[in-house]
């Protein structure tokens, strides 16, 4: 084999590492985003201005609400349980609500983008890095 071939095979290797790596670091996040016990109760969709309706821990004004109505790209602190790792000293984490869909929404949490369905039970599919 000639050293522009190993070169080469050297380079591919290098880059599946890298994709694995990236791979095991989203499939993290997306488990970290599960245990924050977001429900995304339902979407009130217009193409000017879509809200979503989010029931969890969230942290508004020092104190933690329910149920919130949130608009696309507005930020929500989430209220960490006991146990959790927490983003802040404050127990909370920040997640921004990327993108409002008809049917679902997009969050960004960690650089990664978690789709998450209109359901009873918050099961996100994660859609792609958000690098």
């Amino acid at each position: 084999m000639s050293l522009g071939a190993l070169l080469e095979e050297r380079d591919n290797l290098l880059r599946l590492k890298k994709s694995a790596e990236n791979l095991t670091r989203t499939a993290e996040v997306v488990e970290e985003f599960s245990s924050l016990d977001l429900a995304l109760r339902g979407v009130i969709w217009r193409p000017e201005m879509a809200i979503a309706v989010i029931e969890g821990p969230i942290v508004i004004e020092g104190e933690v609400r329910g149920t919130v109505v949130a608009r696309q790209g507005q930020y929500l602190d989430i209220r960490a349980k006991s146990g959790a790792r927490a983003k802040a000293p404050s127990g909370e984490t920040r997640v921004k609500l990327h993108r409002i869909n008809q049917d679902d929404v997009i969050f960004l949490y960690n650089g990664v983008k978690i789709r998450v369905p209109i359901s009873k039970t918050v099961k996100p599919e994660e859609t792609s890095s958000g690098k």
